[in-house]
């Protein structure tokens, strides 16, 4: 197959080695001169397996400067062979690119031992400060033994202190035993002389308590009598009532001669009561069944609340009289429209929303309608 792409080519004098790059991709093809000027032979080296088949075309691309050889593929993509100088070129950019490799790694070396030597100069720097604090560290253990050694004498000259003191201390014992049994006698007699006080001042407390309990007993004993005078006021004012609500005697006099007849006080009708007498009435009314509810039920509300609550429920099985409820405008306009579609739909029409002028110009245009 490749044979037939290479007999249309040119006789010229060819590389015997060349490049593809194809898809990021390095192929080398060896190429092979005849003396009939054809190629013979085309020996592949393929990493990938690159498949030259699938080329259609082969051409050569001729320049005084560059030769390039251009595969054209199925997708239409390119691929350039290099020529000597080419590579030339590129073998002294190379270089050029690895001497400046080498320069900028010569760079990094000096640097790395520049820093080397800055470490180091820390390094002597954190000794020294480590020397100096070992010194100081020296100083304050001095310092610290020079303290205990003072603490030491201090306690020797206490020792010797509290010797003397102790002796001090056994003679104003001494001393202190015989004031001792002088106070303790002066306290005996004091005690004696506060009890008796202590006892006059309870007995007067006494005494002004029972004066306070006898006057407010006097008190309590006149407000009860004028309780009982008030009371026996009371009793005779409804004695004179009674007696003026007694039973009135008229003597009636006949042919036969006359007889007495016992008639009692004549009532006054309710609607001539003043309206005082009125109130005063319904006031005693309420009164008297509040305590007939006491009576019945006790005095706290919340048992008479409950009673009433269980008596008074509602029966589920009775239902209210739904009032009768009169059709608004609205409604009745919506049963407008709702008749005004029945009759549209067998015209084969459609109705949406409100339209009777629609329908009037329907019916005047209409001689005969059948519904």
């Amino acid at each position: 197959m490749v044979e037939k792409y290479l007999k249309n080519l040119p006789s010229q004098n060819l590389l015997s080695s060349e490049k593809i790059i194809h898809q990021n991709r390095e192929f080398i093809i060896y190429v092979e001169l005849q003396n009939n000027n054809k190629y013979s032979k085309i020996n592949k080296i393929d990493q990938e397996n690159f498949l030259i088949q699938k080329l259609h075309k082969l051409a050569l691309y001729k320049s005084k400067k560059k030769r390039k050889f251009q595969f054209y593929s199925n997708n239409d993509t390119t691929i350039s062979f290099e020529t000597k100088k080419e590579k030339e070129t590129k073998k002294e950019k190379e270089k050029e690119k690895d001497k400046q490799k080498e320069k900028e790694q010569e760079q990094k070396k000096q640097k790395q031992k520049e820093k080397e030597k800055e470490k180091e100069k820390r390094k002597e720097k954190q000794r020294q400060k480590e020397k100096l604090i070992e010194k100081k560290k020296e100083k304050e253990k001095e310092k610290e033994k020079e303290k205990e050694k003072e603490k030491e004498k201090k306690k020797k000259k206490e020792i010797l202190k509290d010797k003397d003191n102790i002796k001090e201390k056994q003679n104003n014992k001494k001393i202190n035993t015989k004031m001792n049994s002088k106070t303790k006698i002066e306290n005996v007699y004091g005690k004696r002389k506060n009890d008796k006080n202590q006892k006059t001042i309870e007995t007067n407390q006494q005494k002004q308590k029972e004066q306070v309990y006898k006057k407010r007993k006097n008190e309590k004993e006149k407000d009860k009598d004028k309780d009982q005078d008030q009371n026996k006021e009371k009793e005779k004012e409804k004695k004179i009532e009674k007696q003026t609500n007694k039973n009135y005697t008229f003597q009636l006099f006949d042919s036969f001669g006359f007889s007495n007849f016992e008639m009692q006080k004549p009532k006054i009708p309710r609607l001539l009561r003043s309206y005082s007498e009125r109130s005063a009435s319904s006031d005693f009314f309420k009164s008297s069944k509040k305590k007939q509810l006491q009576k019945t039920y006790g005095d706290h509300k919340k048992k008479h609340q409950r009673k009433i609550q269980k008596t008074t429920k509602k029966d589920p099985k009775k239902k209210k009289k739904k009032k009768a409820k009169f059709p608004t405008a609205s409604q009745l306009r919506r049963k407008k429209n709702v008749e005004l579609k029945k009759i549209l739909s067998k015209f084969g029409l459609k109705v949406s929303g409100r339209k009777e002028e629609l329908v009037q110009r329907i019916l005047s245009n209409s001689d005969e309608i059948i519904f």
